[in-house]
């Protein structure tokens, strides 16, 4: 396979270089002090740390909801208890805008992530794109794939 913009068969996967530059982290720490009482203390973080070619190499995002319907939710239960007509407004408007993420995530993100975990990264050019078959990798592959067999004795 060759960069169609350089012609260079040096071409990493989007899909492998997003995960090899992710590093997941998690740490304990604990403490005691001792002041007007005796204090103990413990505390736990996690984190993700992503180069920056990690991140340029990363796959579409899918929308995120959760927010909308909360809203949604919480003006219904407004209108409701204070009898407030206009709320409902915000009930119509937060709901749609969950439903269209929904959908979109539903219909359009697989084809984004499918496009995306086909494309590769020219490492000579920077270029990101779906490779070309070269001619070379052809003959290499049907060379390999079919040896010459010796010729037959009858």
């Amino acid at each position: 396979m060759d960069c169609p913009t350089c012609g260079s068969d040096a071409l990493r996967k989007l899909s492998l270089i997003h995960e090899s530059g992710l590093s997941f982290t998690t740490s304990t720490t604990q403490g005691v002090g001792i002041g007007t009482g005796l204090l103990v203390g413990r505390g736990v973080s996690q984190g993700t740390q992503m180069t920056a070619l990690s991140a340029r190499a990363a796959p579409p995002w899918r929308r995120q909801y959760g927010a909308q319907v909360a809203l949604a939710i919480g003006a219904a239960l407004a209108a409701v208890a204070f009898s407030i007509p206009a709320l409902w407004i915000g009930v119509v408007v937060f709901g749609a805008a969950a439903v269209v993420s929904m959908r979109w995530n539903a219909t359009v993100w697989p084809h984004l992530y499918a496009m995306w975990d086909r494309r590769f990264l020219c490492e000579r050019c920077g270029s990101v794109c779906e490779p070309i078959e070269s001619s070379r990798a052809q003959v290499d592959l049907a060379g390999a794939a079919f040896p010459a067999l010796p010729p037959s004795r009858r």
